[in-house]
């Protein structure tokens, strides 16, 4: 659906504006593979879609155009989040610009929370009494990935941050107490095991099935819920929180290749991410606008109260990366969290060894 709306708002424009495009889409899985083939090649695209995680990594390879000048003299940048414009500056410099966001909530089953006499939660110790509470039979009080993947780190994030830590802190007591909190709750029974199998995709399931009566998601997960379980009553807050507020941000950029006719390709780029342009192609393939004064010109974005919290979530989220050596900090990360949650390595074990993972690629 996305490919084909993009497809269809960016000929439109160059017909009115004298451009032609060729468009490509690859896998999601096959992106970075097909760039690093481009690069050796010298067959790249001007205009590159990158995941906001990987920017550090394309930047440090010399393959994305510095754009600060040219984003500087527009003058748009007051009007997006500072987290999401976080994810295209590396070393204070624009290499490229937002075009969606995305980040993590608390989904919570309100019928089920008013049975078991519960508050929604707001910090941790009360998101640990609440799932015990709701913990009963084949329902699970609450419910995340911390699958073996990007996901799991992703997932991880906002209880790493809250805590105070950071991807570079592992190895501190507010990181291994955060890793410490998801781990009593499975040993509470509070939380199934297998959420070191789950995928966020998997979770969502699991809270439509009534076997999580909270968890862990992201607004793609909104339409899902409402097409296919429409009698359940849910509603979403901000995750629970330790020391601060936190979430965790998702989604994708544009950027100039570095070689382009930066001149020519710079007022497509003004199109692509100007507030309507960006507030019609994200309200029409259900991402979150990365710019604040978009969020407007859509009643179900200004007034549907479940997209609010996820709005205001953009303002706590924690960026993966931007690091050059992002894919081996995940990696770290993840790997700590599964030994943990499965009792290979206390938590912290688990994040001592992380923290000198991640020490070692810093270093080189």
């Amino acid at each position: 659906m996305e490919h084909e709306y993009f497809t269809d708002i960016m000929n439109k424009w160059g017909e009115e504006n004298g451009y032609r495009f060729k468009i490509v889409q690859y896998p999601y899985g096959d992106l970075n593979k097909q760039y690093t083939l481009g690069m050796v090649s010298g067959e790249l695209p001007d205009l590159t879609m990158i995941n906001n995680c990987d920017t550090a990594s394309y930047v440090e390879m010399g393959m994305l155009q510095d754009i600060t000048d040219q984003v500087e003299t527009w003058g748009e940048t007051e009007n997006f989040y500072e987290t999401s414009l976080n994810t295209t500056t590396i070393d204070g410099k624009l290499y490229g610009l937002p075009y969606n966001s995305n980040c993590l909530a608390l989904y919570y089953d309100e019928d089920q929370l008013k049975a078991a006499g519960v508050e929604v939660p707001k910090t941790w110790d009360e998101l640990a009494s609440a799932a015990k509470a709701l913990t009963q039979g084949s329902q699970y009080g609450f419910a995340l990935s911390l699958v073996n993947n990007d996901e799991g780190t992703f997932q991880y994030f906002p209880f790493l941050y809250s805590s105070g830590a950071d991807m570079y802190s592992m190895g501190s007591d507010e990181a291994i107490s955060s890793m410490q909190f998801l781990k009593n709750m499975i040993d509470a029974g509070s939380m199934s095991s297998e959420v070191i199998n789950w995928s966020q995709a998997d979770v969502c399931q699991q809270f439509m099935q009534g076997n999580a009566a909270m968890m862990i998601n992201g607004p793609w997960q909104v339409p899902t819920l409402e097409g296919n379980v429409p009698e359940k009553n849910w509603k979403c807050a901000p995750i629970p929180i330790d020391k601060e507020q936190a979430s965790a941000l998702g989604g994708e950029g544009f950027s100039i290749v570095k070689g382009a006719d930066v001149e020519k390709i710079w007022p497509v780029m003004e199109f692509m991410m100007d507030k309507d342009t960006l507030a019609d192609w994200d309200h029409a393939v259900g991402k979150l606008p990365p710019r604040k004064d978009a969020v407007d010109k859509y009643s179900d974005w200004a007034d549907d109260p479940v997209l609010q919290v996820f709005f205001d979530q953009l303002n706590y989220a924690a960026v993966l990366g931007p690091d050059v050596s992002w894919p081996e900090i995940s990696t770290a990360i993840y790997t700590a969290l599964q030994e943990t949650m499965t009792g290979q390595k206390t938590a912290e074990n688990a994040c001592a060894d992380a923290q000198a993972a991640i020490d070692g690629l810093v270093e080189k």
